[in-house]
């Protein structure tokens, strides 16, 4: 079983959608925010911006290889 240690962690700010089969989608100005208080920030300047939409933090958790071999095809890709 894989350890805790081998897994990261970051925020998302996603837009309610009643339309989505999965309730919400990622803001087309979103990022991956590691604290929280960022994507707090990220979320009000959204909402000031289009206060006609709703918005939401999620948490999202992925292995670190996963980050390993993004990072590769980029090295790869941008020489």
């Amino acid at each position: 079983m894989p350890s805790f240690s081998q897994y990261l962690s970051y925020f998302s700010v996603v837009i309610a959608d009643d339309n989505s089969p999965i309730g919400y989608h990622p803001s087309s100005e979103n990022g991956r925010f590691i604290e929280l208080q960022e994507a707090k920030k990220h979320k009000n300047n959204l909402m000031q911006s289009f206060p006609h939409k709703s918005f939401f933090i999620v948490k999202n958790t992925f292995e670190k290889w996963e980050v390993e071999q993004q990072a590769n095809k980029k090295e790869c890709c941008n020489a």
